[in-house]
């Protein structure tokens, strides 16, 4: 018999071998794709009625505004501008988020420094996505090699590797993040892509030892510590577990020095966190929660931190957490569109827990149905006696997936976007829990095999749904033409009739369950609510920010215009009035230079220190006509206000938002250019009220 030459046996090794591999890459991609349409939608439109860029809630310009101070050499940022979410220190304030987003944004800052200090939420979540859409890859050629699984795939385990693709990029939480593009969903999204990156890298050094990889765990961990700190020191124990583990098991200098360089990466990460810490806050660990704006506004948040020794952390919250985060009933169900969402309420707190906030908090196990059951399956594998040794690489990754969730699973505040820091740990045993059962699908009939793939593919879609359900849910960010549609849709395509599920009123109650639907006197409001409980919170308190406005009737929305025919220091000595609410009055107030605000007088509730009764700092120019929309609503008892005009925000950003007493009519206060020049013009905005009356009959 003739001998087969080595160079061919290793080419005819390697053809299927690539062949694996670029049918996990297609496989990947392909999940991708069907994944995409979902997340765009809830990230980009999400019943706006038009895709936007640029959709944004608030606060969504924390990265920005420290970008811009970081290419003026420090990390302070202008006094103010984070709101509530500030720290002051020794004088300066400062953004408690990672600098990574930050240094991101500042190339097209130093090409267009004039650029919305908001447009780049939106592009940087679908960065964010595609960055961890290119992880998935290579993880499962990781873990694929591990448990050994051969140089062939087939159909069947393609069609599981979509499945896993868009449970983790649709049928999760990030659905949930996307809806609500602010910077706690930009920071959460970079933190997961991180994540999978440094579980990727991780993998690789500790598979196929080498300098470069190394190199790879600093690039990977370094960047994630820069992100979200408490993500990243979890990748940091992980980085030193896979240090440690490749000193021990090779006895090579090669192996020993790769060992040593993964520590050293995880080590130097973790000291660029320490220094950037020490360099705003002059802490290591924690953060100095009495000096943040919020602790001042907010006198509940203040007795919190009081009770708990000045830290939002504590074991106290641990039984709440765990109950509301792995709750098995989770979601709501029921016959409205889009039939499944969030619980109705938040979570009650448990064992004598006191808790700062709870807004309403989807169970992991119900939300992230094929994720939840293939990581189960995944740390089974693990733990199991026939197949521990050859997942040894993979432990220091649940390891630092479970540490991921600590930070969570310790705070006093619970809400749906935590989820996120359980997708680490869910996407590494998902991974392989997945891969398992593909194996084990393999060895059985055909029958069993397309059984198993279409139970997986039905529980991907699954997910899908209930992400986007949750997606739907209402928040006090959403735009009335969002709730509008909403409704509209409730409307047209629940199962049984909506107006059986409207509640007739003369107010407003404090609070009521998510979706709940309040006719007030008769259609001359309609609203819904978000479920969440602002007792803690009371200028949100009074102004029934449970309550989402649907439809007002008449004498409610104003829009008012204003001219200029003046530089704004001459033209505005003192302050013109636009508007009047019972006492209250919104004035146009020069600042400096061209600078102008808009203040809200005698609006009551003297004892609020947040929000604030200013807002709105743009300059005017003589000669321009500039927008001001005002919402004057007796039945939540608020005051409303938003920029209309183009050069002081065409998406009409909300500028004030204070508890107002009194039940009105608003009043638009016109006057001539004659009064000072300065003309104030303005209407009422005819309302229609068609849809309420739809439900009430």
């Amino acid at each position: 018999m003739a001998e087969v030459p080595v160079a061919a046996s290793r080419a005819d090794h390697r053809r299927p071998a690539l062949a694996a591999r670029r049918a996990t890459w297609v496989a990947t991609a392909v999940g991708t794709a069907l994944a995409a349409p979902f997340y765009l939608w809830a990230l980009l439109d999400l019943f706006s009625g038009s895709v936007s860029l640029t959709r944004s809630e608030s606060p969504s310009s924390t990265y920005t505004l420290q970008a811009q101070a970081m290419i003026h050499g420090h990390l302070w940022v202008r006094p103010g501008s984070l709101g509530i979410e500030g720290f002051v220190v020794h004088g300066h304030t400062y953004s408690y988020f990672g600098i990574l987003p930050s240094l991101l944004r500042i190339p097209i800052l130093l090409v267009a420094p004039d650029i919305t200090l908001t447009a780049f939420t939106a592009p940087m979540m679908i960065a964010a996505w595609l960055l961890l859409a290119a992880s998935l890859a290579p993880l499962v050629l990781g873990v694929r090699s591990l448990l050994r699984r051969g140089t062939t795939m087939g159909r069947a385990e393609q069609l599981g590797i979509v499945a896993l693709s868009v449970a983790i990029l649709s049928g999760s939480v990030l659905v949930n993040l996307a809806s609500n593009p602010a910077v706690y969903s930009e920071d959460l999204a970079w933190s997961v892509a991180l994540s999978s990156w440094s579980m990727v890298a991780l993998l690789a050094v500790s598979t196929r030892p080498s300098l470069l990889r190394a190199g790879g765990v600093l690039i990977a961990v370094g960047a994630l510590v820069l992100t979200r700190p408490t993500t990243g020191w979890a990748a940091v124990i992980a980085a030193v577990l896979v240090g440690i583990r490749l000193l021990v098991t090779h006895r090579d200098q090669t192996g020993r020095r790769v060992g040593a360089a993964v520590i050293g990466a995880g080590l130097a990460s973790f000291l660029a966190s320490v220094v950037i810490m020490e360099l705003k806050f002059g802490t290591v660990f924690s953060l100095p929660m009495t000096r943040q704006v919020w602790v001042a506004a907010n006198p509940a948040h203040r007795a919190f931190l009081v009770a708990h020794g000045g830290s939002e952390m504590g074991l106290s919250f641990l039984p709440t957490t765990l109950a509301a985060y792995l709750n098995p009933l989770g979601l709501s169900v029921s016959g409205i569109f889009p039939f499944v969402t969030l619980p109705t309420s938040p979570p009650a707190a448990l064992a004598g827990a006191h808790l700062d906030q709870t807004l309403l908090t989807a169970g992991l196990p119900p939300s992230m149905p094929l994720l939840f059951l293939l990581s189960l399956v995944g740390i089974a594998t693990a733990v199991a006696r026939r197949t521990r040794r050859s997942l040894a690489p993979a432990w220091p990754l649940l390891v630092a997936g479970a540490a991921a969730t600590v930070g969570v699973l310790l705070r006093g505040f619970l809400c749906t976007r935590y989820l996120a820091d359980f997708l680490p740990l869910l996407i590494v045993s998902g991974t392989i829990g997945a891969l398992v059962v593909l194996r084990r699908l393999d060895r059985s009939s055909t029958r069993a095999r397309r059984v198993g793939v279409v139970a997986m593919v039905v529980l991907a879609a699954a997910s899908v749904a209930i992400n986007c359900g949750i997606a739907a849910a209402p928040t006090e960010h959403w735009t009335q033409a969002q709730v509008v549609k909403l409704v509209t849709l409730q409307r047209d395509r629940s199962l049984g009739s909506l107006s059986a599920a409207v509640h007739q009123a003369t107010s407003l109650p404090t609070w009521a369950p998510l979706g709940s639907l309040y006719d007030v006197d008769h259609c001359s409001g309609l609203y819904v609510s978000n479920g969440n409980d602002y007792s803690s919170i009371p200028a949100e308190q009074l102004q029934h920010a449970t309550f989402l406005p649907v439809e007002q009737g008449p004498g409610i929305v104003s829009e008012i215009t204003v001219t200029l025919h003046g530089a704004p220091r001459s033209v505005l000595a003192t302050d013109v009035p636009l508007f009047a609410f019972g006492r209250a009055r919104l004035v146009l107030r020069h600042v400096a230079g061209p600078i102008v605000t808009l203040a809200l007088l005698d609006a009551g509730h003297p004892d609020l220190i947040w929000p604030s009764t200013t807002g709105g700092y743009a300059p005017l120019m003589a000669g321009h006509r500039y927008g001001i929309r005002v919402m004057a609503d007796p039945h939540l008892g608020s005051l409303r206000v938003w920029w209309q005009g183009t050069a002081l925000g065409s998406d009409g950003k909300q500028v004030i938002a204070r508890p107002v007493a009194g039940s009105g009519p608003g009043i638009v206060l016109t006057h001539g250019s004659h009064d000072g020049g300065v003309t104030v013009a303005g209407h009422l905005v005819r309302s229609s009220t068609a849809l309420c009356r739809s439900l009430s009959r």
